[in-house]
């Protein structure tokens, strides 16, 4: 993960600042973003310097919570230590990797070498959700009042060299399943008619006889033919 402040004029409220906050991991190319620039396994996105950055995957039991201005990185942890009453939502994004993401159905799938969407729709429920296949990151962010701040976040992004495909999923062939069914033959021994069916009872009994066919008329001019194996 790499945090860069540039120096800018402000640019839809956002107030860039001249020196570097903090830098972990690879170095960002240079952007013309304002705010702070976030880079993420490949993925680089610009937010204003008002938002907080918090590493899912040092802080596990971090609370995911959209009603405040936070750049999640990783997997929101399945043990979050949040408070009670927990209501709206605001300006939000989680980036976190395909692989273990839940991706919901509505998810929209960018291009390949593709990292920002051409727009941001406004949904019923204020969720976007992006499939980033080139970087194998799921990004999906939330608004409340200010859908185009999220807009000019998702669509600030960009791919680095660092970015690295999602492994494609192993391929599963199905199994061969034999269905267990008995074909109609002939049988030739010793055996009795019935007008129906036997009991349960009556099958074992006739397990013990040397018999070893019934017939059984289900129908004027057919017959089934029931066989115990020998």
């Amino acid at each position: 993960m790499t945090i860069l402040n540039r120096s800018a004029l402000r640019t839809a409220g956002w107030v860039a600042a001249a020196a570097v906050v903090a830098a972990v991991g690879l170095q960002a190319p240079a952007t013309a973003a304002t705010g702070k620039v976030v880079t993420y396994h490949g993925y680089q996105v610009a937010i204003p310097d008002t938002w907080s950055v918090v590493d899912l995957e040092k802080a596990p039991t971090t609370c995911v919570r959209l009603d405040r201005h936070v750049l999640y990185l990783g997997h929101p942890g399945a043990n979050q230590s949040c408070p009670v009453g927990l209501v709206g939502a605001t300006e939000a994004v989680i980036v976190e990797p395909l692989a273990g993401a839940n991706v919901p159905v509505r998810a929209q799938k960018l291009a390949a070498n593709t990292a920002a969407p051409q727009r941001v729709p406004t949904t019923t429920d204020r969720r976007i959700d992006l499939v980033i296949p080139s970087a194998g990151l799921l990004v999906s962010g939330s608004y409340g009042t200010q859908q185009p701040v999220l807009a000019a976040v998702l669509q600030s992004a960009q791919l680095t060299a660092d970015a690295h495909a999602a492994p494609a999923a192993p391929a599963v062939t199905p199994k061969a399943v034999t269905p267990d069914v008995s074909a109609p033959g002939t049988f030739q021994g010793t055996g009795f008619d019935a007008c129906a069916a036997p009991s349960s009872g009556a099958m074992q009994a006739w397990g013990a006889s040397p018999y070893r066919a019934v017939g059984v008329y289900i129908s004027v001019g057919q017959t089934a033919v029931a066989r115990r194996p020998t």
